[in-house]
């Protein structure tokens, strides 16, 4: 398992909120209850998402090599521009560059606005990327019923269809046959705690060198 990379990967761990997770409920109340822990370095629900964008991570980069993931080389962007609209961009077997946006809400019958994913969706085309290679990645349940769409609000039908929802129980498919799963995230997350060498950053990818222009381009306006 490689050491995780995102930024609040380590006030996660020191935070030892996440020491005894052996489930994702568990998982729900560590976030939480990380959350609540008094910092000057960050709100309530900005602390929810930051921890929550920690497990993503860990998650696909676990499965790395899974073809029914078909997500491959995430790498997130809490410390670049990106952090406004995309949380992770990934390439699929093919190559072609993906984005994933994780969300977290401690009300399980939140829906999602255009308002809350609209910079997602407007970044994504900014960049080329088309909606079956947009994640969203979140811890509610999500099944589209007639008249009921799911995790999105009413007012934001179409966006059923602007990218593919990874929520928990498409996660817990993964996880219920992964019997190691929590107990390597907690060590993931101890990993984290050690200070590892500076290293010089790597040219990027031609796709990579593309998503960096586009994100350019689009705060120079």
């Amino acid at each position: 398992m490689k050491k995780l990379n995102h930024a609040s990967a380590k006030s996660v761990a020191i935070s030892r909120a996440f020491d005894d997770v052996s489930s994702y409920t568990e998982l729900e109340k560590a976030i939480v209850s990380y959350a609540h822990i008094p910092k000057e370095d960050g709100e309530f629900l900005d602390r929810l998402g930051a921890a929550f964008e920690v497990y993503t991570e860990y998650f696909f980069s676990r499965y790395n090599d899974d073809t029914r993931l078909n997500v491959k080389n995430v790498t997130d962007t809490s410390e670049n521009k990106f952090e406004v609209g995309i949380d992770f961009t990934y390439e699929d077997a093919s190559g072609n560059a993906g984005g994933i946006q994780s969300k977290f809400s401690h009300d399980p019958t939140h829906k999602f606005t255009r308002k809350t994913l609209g910079t997602f969706v407007s970044m994504c085309d900014e960049m080329g990327i088309p909606a079956k290679r947009r994640k969203l990645f979140t811890n509610l349940y999500h099944k589209v019923r007639d008249n009921d769409y799911g995790i999105f609000h009413s007012s934001y039908a179409g966006g059923v269809n602007q990218m593919h929802v990874f929520g928990r129980l498409e996660q817990e498919e993964f996880i219920e046959r992964d019997p190691t799963f929590w107990t390597d995230f907690v060590d993931a997350l101890r990993e984290s705690m050690i200070e590892g060498e500076v290293k010089q950053m790597h040219t990027p990818r031609a796709h990579q060198q593309e998503i960096i222009d586009a994100c350019d381009a689009f705060f120079a306006e």
